[in-house]
């Protein structure tokens, strides 16, 4: 048998459409969507906005400034160093003074105002008993007829200057004894001022002493206070110091309390905020994460028409193909 050729022209069109379950089709459909709308928002909208306390702290951390008492403290230890040192001024005693007291001071006023009547009264009655002497002299001249000669003059001239001494005897007398009474008189008196003065000008430095002793003790005591009164406005001023030093880290110790604590809510805010986008990752990475190969298959439809040219079959080749077909069909009939 001779060979026989032909011509076959073929052509193929197929579709091939996913075959996977609904839940995976529906999921990544869902997916997808998500995605796209998470797209379309302001991306700011996924930051959360600063808290009320998180804000009042930076408020607070703007506004930290030294404390007042600082220089409250200034002003105390300025003072301090102008004080310079607290002195006084001793008080010196002054002895008192006294005058020597004599009987000559104010001695008329210690004399008998009636010296002079006592004198004239005296001299009066010694004037009265001389006139009597001078008559008895006389009246014994006559007895004795002795009425001229030098004897009888000589006898009243001595007669005479006897009685004038006598007269002026008997004045100074009286006058002497009128000046001793009141000398010793104002000498006593003397005496008693001179005491007085003495006792006076003792009790006057006994009291000048213990006023000067008072005074340096009050001056002392004014200046140890002074330094005691500076020593306590020093220690104020110190006190002030450490509580200015202590409020100023209180106050920056509540302000990171507080900034902390905002942080942490504001962190909760962050993820309140930024969830929408977490969710859609961890979807998207739990999805990715499927073996969606093994789930999905395929479906192929499709038209094919073949053409083509064969060699014709030799009776040899006709035969061998045809028991083969026979050896086939036998072997399925079988």
């Amino acid at each position: 048998m001779s060979k026989k050729k032909s011509t076959t022209t073929s052509n193929t069109t197929s579709t091939m459409t996913p075959n996977a379950p609904t839940w995976v089709s529906q999921g990544a459909q869902d997916l997808g969507s998500t995605i796209m709308n998470l797209g379309t928002k302001d991306p700011t909208s996924y930051v959360a906005s600063a808290n009320p306390m998180l804000t009042d702290a930076a408020t607070k951390a703007q506004g930290l400034t030294t404390s007042p008492y600082y220089g409250q403290a200034a002003d105390i230890f300025g003072k301090v160093g102008q004080a310079g040192a607290n002195t006084y001024n001793p008080v010196m005693g002054q002895a008192a003074s006294m005058s020597s007291a004599s009987l000559l001071d104010g001695l008329d006023k210690y004399m008998s105002p009636f010296t002079q009547r006592v004198v004239d009264t005296t001299l009066a009655d010694f004037d009265q008993n001389a006139g009597q002497q001078r008559a008895q002299a006389a009246l014994d001249e006559a007895r004795s007829g002795a009425f001229g000669g030098s004897g009888a003059a000589l006898t009243r001239s001595m007669l005479g200057d006897n009685l004038a001494r006598g007269r002026a005897s008997a004045d100074a007398q009286l006058r002497s004894q009128a000046f001793d009474t009141g000398a010793g008189l104002s000498a006593q008196d003397a005496g008693f001022r001179q005491q007085a003065a003495a006792t006076n000008a003792a009790n006057a430095n006994a009291m000048a002493m213990a006023n000067m002793q008072a005074q340096n003790q009050a001056g002392q005591f004014n200046a140890g206070a002074q330094d005691n009164a500076l020593a306590r406005l020093l220690q104020s001023g110190q006190g002030l110091a450490g509580l200015g030093a202590q409020t100023t880290s209180d106050n920056r110790a509540n302000i990171a309390t507080q900034g902390s604590l905002a942080g942490q809510l504001q962190a909760i805010d962050q993820a309140k905020a930024s969830a929408p986008l977490t969710l859609a990752q961890l979807q998207s990475g739990a999805f990715g994460n499927l073996p969606l190969n093994l789930l999905t298959g395929a479906t192929t439809t499709g038209t094919n028409t073949t053409t083509a040219k064969t060699a014709g079959l030799s009776p040899l080749d006709w035969f061998s193909n045809n028991m083969a077909l026979a050896a086939s069909a036998l072997g399925k009939g079988g």
